[in-house]
Formats: structure tokens, C-alpha cells, sequence
């Protein structure tokens, strides 16, 4: 899937994204688990693919964050949900995997159930690990292809399916990924569904000081 047809099924997918999450949305643990990670937020913070904004509600009063999705549809959404929290968000139409950031800009950044999407989730990840400053963090919540091999083989036989019609891969190496983008990981715990659903932090490396 390129970039073009993920606009338009991510333009389309707006129309009813809140009412098909609303109840992972609202239960279990993925609320306590983005609240965790949410609330981890300090400096200048850039959130890839915020969507409808779903995530606002977990970010610490008075926080400033840029975001960005590729869907105008979606952040039109987004923007309606945060003016009704103290957190100032700055909304951007833009492709993850160009980003119209400068290097080094942002101190963290956050996703949630974003990289099953991205059509390069490696290109993505790079442009992620180039706009933050050295030493920078990224904090994920997503969800990947099981280690359980049944479980793996069903997912990767109804995925070419799934992803038409929806749009989300489900059955993506985003740790793998994460660390193919040049990222160091440091965290990949599961939290929901056996194995599947993940919260992964990685760094961005340190620049040498001796420049070696």
C-alpha cells in the first residue's frame, strides 16, 4: 500500500474510526497502559499519527505537542476532541515517512497503533529517529505478529484482507523494525492479547563526543 491509497483509507476509515475502537478504546487495558505511557511526556513531544485524537484525553494538563497524521478527515476529528482539554496540540497534515520537521527538533515521541499502517514502517521509523534530538525517546503502543507459531500463521493468512479492507497490517516485526531504523530498544513488554499487543521505548543513540 503507498501513501495515496493510505489517504484515502484513512480519509474514508474517519467516518466511523471512534465507534470501531470505541470499545478497545474504553476497556481493558489498553486505557491504563497509554495513561502510563502518556503521562511519561516531557519536552518537546511530537505524536505520529494521532488520528481522531483518541489519545488527548491521556496527556498530562497544559502539556504542548506537535501532531501529525496523513489524513485531514482524521485531524479535523482531532482537532474537535482537544479543544475540549487544557493541552495544547499543534495539528499537521503529513506522511510519516517525510516528515516537515527538522533534525533534532522533539525530546520524545509517542505512537499508538500507528506502524501497522505506515506503508515503509522502517522509512517512518528513520524520519521518527532523525527528528529527535540525540538521546531522544520513543514510546509505542502497538501491536505486532504473535511468537505463538498457530497464532502467527492465522494472522498472516488473513492479513492480505484485513489490511485491504481496513487499512492495519497485523502481522508487522515493528520491535524488528524499530531496531532496523537504527533505534536502541529498551523496552518490549505485552500487554494485551497473549503477545500481541506491545508497549515498546527505544533511544535514539547518542551522538559520540568524540566524534568517533
Amino acid at each position: 500500500m503507498d501513501s495515496s491509497r493510505a489517504l484515502k483509507l484513512w480519509n474514508r476509515n474517519a467516518l466511523f474510526y471512534d465507534l470501531m475502537t470505541s470499545v478497545f478504546e474504553r476497556w481493558g487495558k489498553s486505557p491504563r497502559t497509554k495513561r502510563e505511557m502518556f503521562g511519561q511526556i516531557k519536552g518537546r513531544v511530537l505524536e505520529v499519527g494521532i488520528g481522531p485524537g483518541n489519545s488527548i484525553r491521556f496527556y498530562p494538563q497544559n502539556s504542548e505537542v506537535a501532531a501529525m497524521d496523513i489524513s485531514p478527515k482524521m485531524l479535523a476529528r482531532a482537532k474537535r476532541k482537544a479543544a475540549g482539554y487544557r493541552v495544547k496540540v499543534n495539528l499537521e497534515v503529513m506522511d510519516v515517512e517525510r516528515l516537515g520537521f527538522r533534525d533534532n527538533s522533539f525530546d520524545m515521541a509517542v505512537t499508538s497503533c500507528v506502524f501497522c499502517s505506515v506503508p515503509d514502517p522502517v522509512a517512518g521509523l528513520r524520519e521518527v529517529s532523525r527528528v529527535l534530538k540525540p538521546g531522544g525517546r520513543l514510546l509505542m503502543f502497538e501491536h505486532v505478529l504473535s511468537k505463538n507459531r498457530l497464532a502467527a500463521l492465522i494472522m498472516n493468512c488473513i492479513n492480505p484482507i484485513f489490511s485491504r479492507l481496513l487499512g492495519p497490517n497485523i502481522n508487522r516485526d515493528t520491535v524488528g523494525n524499530v531496531r532496523r531504523a537504527g533505534l536502541k530498544v529498551v523496552k518490549d513488554d505485552a500487554v494485551m492479547a497473549g503477545d500481541i499487543f506491545r508497549r515498546i521505548d527505544a533511544i535514539k543513540h547518542e551522538v559520540d563526543k568524540k566524534g568517533g
